[in-house]
C-alpha cells in the first residue's frame, strides 16, 4: 500500500483520481476546502477505509506548513495536485482569486512538500497555455512557446515553472499534465461556464432549454474522458517515484482528435433524439479563448507509456444515461 495526497479531492478530477487510487488498494489523504468540490463526491470517498480527509485551504500558508510537519512521518509517495481555480472565464472575472488560488496555492503545496520531505508531485495543468499562436500548426506540442490569453492560463504556466524550480532546487520529481477539455461524470455543472458536454446535457435534460453555441460553433476542441485523465495521473506518479523524468517535465493529455463544438452539440442532440433546428441558439463569441486545440500526445505515449482509451462517440450514450439516472429522468 502506497500513500498519496490528493489536493482538491472532492472535485471532478480530484475525486476521480482519489477513488481509483483507493480501488487500487492505496491510502489516500484527501485535501479540500470544499469551495467547488461536492459533498456527494466526498461521501463516495469516505466509504473507503483507507481514505482520510483533511479540511484545509491551500492558500493558507500557515496551515500548509503545519500540514507539512504532520505529514513528515507519513512517508507520502506522491502528491496529485488538482486543487485551484479551474475555469478561464472565472479567472477573467476574478483575477485576484485566480492568482491566489493557483499560484500562491501551488507554492504553498511545494513548500509543504519540502517540509514533509515529499519528493514527487503530479500537477493538473491546462492546454489553455498554448493560446492562439499555434492554431495554424496543430497538433500542439509541449515545446511550443506559451501564448497565455488570460489570467487562468498564465497562472497554470507559472505553476509549471514553480514546479520546475522546486525540482531543480530541492531534488524533487515533478510532472505537469496539460489537459485538453476533460469531461465525464462528476463535472461541476453550475453556471454558464461549466464544461461544454455536461453543460449541454444539463440544458437539454434538466432545464429543457436549447443549447447556447458561442460564436459560430466551429471552434475545435480535443475532448478527453475523465478515466483517461485519471490513468495519466497514475502513470505520471509512477514515473515521478522512479525518478526517470526530467525536472518538471510537461506532457499533453488528450485524444489527438478534435471536433467542432457544433459537432459535439449535434452528437448530443442525436443521442437524445432532438432536432437541431429548434435546439440551437447562437450568441457572441467570448474574449481570450483559443479558436482550436488538438493535442500531440506522441511524447506522452513514448515517455509515460500512456494513451487514451475512450473516444467521445463511444462514451456519449453512457454519459447520457448517467445524467438521466442522476436527474431521475425517464
Amino acid at each position: 500500500m502506497k500513500v498519496y495526497l490528493v489536493t482538491g479531492t472532492a472535485g471532478f478530477i480530484g475525486s476521480s483520481i482519489s477513488e481509483q487510487l483507493l480501488k487500487d488498494g492505496h491510502q489516500v489523504i484527501g485535501l479540500d476546502i470544499m469551495s467547488t468540490g461536492t459533498h456527494e463526491n466526498l461521501d463516495i470517498l469516505k466509504k473507503y477505509p483507507n481514505f482520510e480527509f483533511v479540511f484545509s485551504d491551500i492558500t493558507d500558508t500557515v496551515a500548509m506548513k503545519e500540514l507539512g510537519l504532520r505529514l513528515k512521518e507519513r512517508k507520502v509517495n506522491a502528491i496529485l495536485h488538482t486543487a485551484g481555480q479551474a475555469r478561464i472565464q472565472m479567472g477573467i472575472q476574478n483575477p485576484e482569486d485566480c492568482l491566489k488560488r493557483n499560484i500562491l496555492g501551488t507554492m504553498n503545496i511545494l513548500e509543504m512538500m519540502r517540509i514533509a520531505e515529499i519528493n514527487n508531485i503530479v500537477f493538473s495543468s491546462s492546454s489553455s497555455i498554448y493560446g492562439l499562436m499555434h492554431t495554424d500548426r496543430l497538433p500542439l506540442k509541449e515545446d511550443y512557446e506559451p501564448d497565455c490569453l488570460n489570467q487562468y492560463a498564465w497562472s497554470k504556466y507559472a505553476d509549471e515553472q514553480l514546479i520546475k524550480t522546486y525540482c531543480k532546487l530541492y531534488g524533487m520529481h515533478g510532472i505537469s499534465l496539460r489537459y485538453f477539455n476533460c469531461w465525464g461524470p462528476r463535472e461541476v455543472l453550475d453556471g454558464e461556464f461549466a464544461p461544454v458536454i455536461g453543460l449541454f446535457f444539463r440544458k437539454l435534460l434538466l432545464e429543457k432549454k436549447p443549447l447556447t453555441i458561442i460564436g459560430d460553433g466551429f471552434q475545435r476542441r480535443d475532448m478527453t474522458f475523465i478515466s483517461d485523465v485519471v490513468s495519466a495521473n497514475i502513470k505520471a506518479a509512477e514515473h515521478c517515484e522512479l525518478g526517470d523524468i526530467g525536472p518538471g517535465e510537461v506532457f499533453n493529455v488528450g485524444t489527438g482528435i478534435n471536433r467542432t463544438i457544433l459537432d459535439v452539440a449535434n452528437l448530443i442532440l442525436k443521442a437524445l433524439s432532438l432536432d437541431k433546428e429548434t435546439h440551437l441558439v447562437f450568441v457572441s463569441p467570448r474574449p481570450a479563448e483559443a479558436r482550436a486545440s488538438q493535442a500531440d500526445i506522441s511524447k506522452t505515449k513514448r515517455i509515460l507509456g500512456w494513451e487514451p482509451k475512450v473516444i467521445l462517440e463511444d462514451a456519449l450514450l453512457d454519459h447520457r444515461d448517467h445524467y438521466m439516472k442522476l436527474w431521475k429522468i425517464k
